[in-house]
C-alpha cells in the first residue's frame, strides 16, 4: 500500500507578485492573499511540489487550518461556503530552480510535469494552484467518452 502525506513549508498572508495578481484577475494588485508552499511524499520520497494562492477575503479562517490533514478544496467549501463548480487545467513542462531540485531530490534531473489549475466557483475564480511533479516517473491518461 503506498503512503501519501503532506507537509507544509509556507503558510502566510502576502501581497501578490504580479504575475499571480494576472493569473487570478485580480481588480486591485494589493489584494492580500493566503500564500501555501506544500510538498507532497509518496512513500516518504518527496514527489511534488504546490503552491497555491487564495485571496485572504475568500478565506479568512483558511490561514488557520491544518493543511497537512484536510485538503484545502474540502476547507474552502465546508467553511468557506464557495462550491467549486469547476476547475481549468493546463498542464506543461518545466525547470525546476534550485530549491525545488534540493525539495525533489531531483538534482540529475531539473525538469518536472507542471499543472497549473484555476479554481472556480461558477464564474468566480476562487484560487491558483501550480503543482511540480517530479519526473521521475510521468504518466498521463486521458479518457474520451463520446457515447
Amino acid at each position: 500500500m503506498e503512503l501519501f502525506y503532506t507537509k507544509v513549508l509556507a503558510k502566510t498572508v502576502m501581497t501578490p507578485p504580479e504575475e499571480i495578481v494576472n493569473k487570478l484577475e485580480l481588480s486591485d494588485p494589493t489584494t492580500h492573499l493566503i500564500y501555501i508552499n506544500r510538498l507532497c511524499y509518496l512513500n516518504d520520497e518527496p514527489t511534488i511540489i504546490q503552491y497555491s494562492y487564495i485571496p485572504y477575503k475568500i478565506c479568512p479562517s483558511l490561514i488557520d487550518e491544518d493543511l497537512e490533514k484536510n485538503f484545502l478544496i474540502d476547507i474552502i467549501e465546508r467553511k468557506c461556503n464557495y462550491t467549486i463548480t469547476h476547475i481549468h487545467n493546463h498542464i506543461g513542462i518545466s525547470y525546476l530552480n534550485e530549491r525545488e531540485q534540493e525539495l525533489l531530490n531531483s538534482r540529475d534531473n531539473p525538469v518536472a510535469l507542471t499543472l497549473e489549475q484555476f479554481y472556480y466557483s461558477y464564474d468566480k475564480k476562487i484560487y491558483y494552484n501550480q503543482t511540480l511533479k517530479k519526473n521521475d516517473d510521468v504518466k498521463l491518461f486521458v479518457e474520451l467518452r463520446l457515447y
